[in-house]
């Protein structure tokens, strides 16, 4: 559960799983955990176990579910745990840097747009219809999600913005250096466009 079983540096659930365990260091602490997301809810399971700590959060709310477990991990690092969790260091990018990143990106259940912003790129996830009309809903369409890169890592990048502040992901490169994917939430998405 512990121990790392395949490496995945930049993954937004952590950068390793542990026989399905997603492994991360928060704060300079051994974390543990798992989550998850549907429409409408989000889970936050993480624990640290050299410390006997498990933080559990369930919301019926999305976006907002988001910031509410991001501010209860943060509340829980530093209250119970004695520990901060940093800001993550990123860099601005020119629309000409990003540019080989902008793009169209699918899964069976959702069509992501990668777009230059101001200082990065926005995501724009978009729920197939068909999905939403099985699944029996009707969300309201979020606005374009802002990211920045992270500093040191040409691929990784990070929401540093409420409500998904500390969501993060990577581009995914072949052989030949063209990108071909990206993973976000913890989804990959393989680029059509």
């Amino acid at each position: 559960m512990r121990e790392p079983t395949a490496h995945a540096p930049g993954w937004s659930l952590g950068d390793a799983v542990g026989l399905s365990w997603l492994l991360d260091d928060v704060g300079g602490l051994g974390v543990v955990g798992h989550g998850g997301a549907m429409p409408g809810q989000l889970s936050l399971f993480k624990t640290v176990p050299e410390r006997s700590f498990a933080l559990v959060s369930c919301t019926n709310c999305a976006p907002v579910g988001s910031a509410f477990n991001e501010r209860l991990m943060r509340w829980a690092w530093e209250t119970v745990l004695g520990s901060s969790i940093p800001e993550p260091a990123t860099v601005s990018r020119s629309a000409e840097e990003v540019a080989p990143f902008v793009g169209r990106y699918e899964t069976v259940a959702n069509v992501v747009t990668v777009a230059p912003n101001a200082e990065g790129i926005t995501l724009e996830v978009i729920d197939r219809p068909e999905v939403l009309a099985e699944l029996e809903i009707d969300p309201e369409q979020e606005p374009p999600i802002p990211f920045l890169f992270c500093a040191g890592d040409g691929e990784r990048i990070v929401c540093t913005t409420p409500p998904y502040r500390g969501s993060t992901g990577f581009f995914v490169r072949d052989g030949d250096g063209i990108v071909t994917a990206l993973n976000a939430f913890g989804r990959h998405t393989v680029r059509t466009g």
